[in-house]
């Protein structure tokens, strides 16, 4: 037996458990709250944005593939196409056929609680962060994807996209006006020190949710990137499929 084919197999088996383990926490109303959350912020002005962001990383990712060892992508290496998330393969036979359409599938429909999840890594914060440190963290976000089996280029390219998910979390948590928690003083008395506590608190806490609201936004704008470039492909799939 074909030592790619089985790797293949066995990469495609731990995508679909992760992706059934995220579905099933769903069950929760917490998580369910979070998912409709980032439905409810998508903005009909964030579809020309995304689309920009898709133009730009196919350009950056079409500069970057004229470097041979920028093309490598180890998905690709085992006989994938395109990355392991999407479950594209050479292989023939049922099997690889169903996880061909069923994994895509899966993926749309889990959007923005994926986008979530990497809003939350890669931007929650970055309003404290220096103009380097935003860009070696989106360089990070970019690079990341490397896991699924992109190859090298279209990773660096996707900091792009990084880079403008950050600016519409930065954009939203400035429009919010979040309050700076009070600078450390000393305080003389108990009362002072309560009301320092207090004040600190509420501060920390108005913070929290205007980053929240700002995660949400920038969730949004990321489900609607990735939207643009999965549901013409999942629509595809079904078309051959049928």
């Amino acid at each position: 037996m074909d030592w790619k084919m089985v790797a293949a197999g066995g990469v495609i088996a731990l995508v679909a458990g992760s992706l059934v383990h995220t579905g099933l926490q769903h069950r929760f109303v917490e998580m369910r709250r979070r998912y409709v959350d980032v439905l409810r912020a998508i903005r009909a002005p964030m579809l020309p944005i995304a689309l920009v962001a898709v133009a730009m990383v196919i350009a950056v990712s079409g500069l970057l593939m004229q470097v041979p060892i920028l093309r490598w992508g180890w998905w690709q290496a085992i006989g994938g196409s395109g990355n392991v998330v999407v479950g594209q393969s050479e292989y023939p036979g049922i099997g690889w056929r169903i996880a061909a359409f069923a994994i895509p599938l899966a993926v749309v429909l889990l959007l923005p609680a994926l986008a979530l999840f990497e809003e939350n890594s890669y931007r929650r914060g970055s309003e404290s962060e220096t103009w380097a440190e935003r860009l070696r963290r989106q360089l990070m976000f970019g690079l990341m994807h490397l896991a699924a089996g992109i190859p090298i280029a279209i990773g660096l390219a996707l900091t792009v996209a990084g880079l403008m998910f950050m600016w519409a979390y930065l954009r939203e948590f400035n429009r919010l006006g979040a309050p700076e928690p009070p600078s450390l003083v000393l305080a003389h008395t108990a009362a002072g020190a309560q009301g320092y506590l207090t004040s600190d608190r509420e501060a920390r806490d108005a913070r929290r949710q205007a980053q929240d609201v700002a995660v949400n936004h920038a969730a949004a704008l990321h489900t609607v990137y990735n939207a643009l470039l999965l549901i013409p492909f999942v629509a595809v799939l079904a078309v051959s499929v049928l």
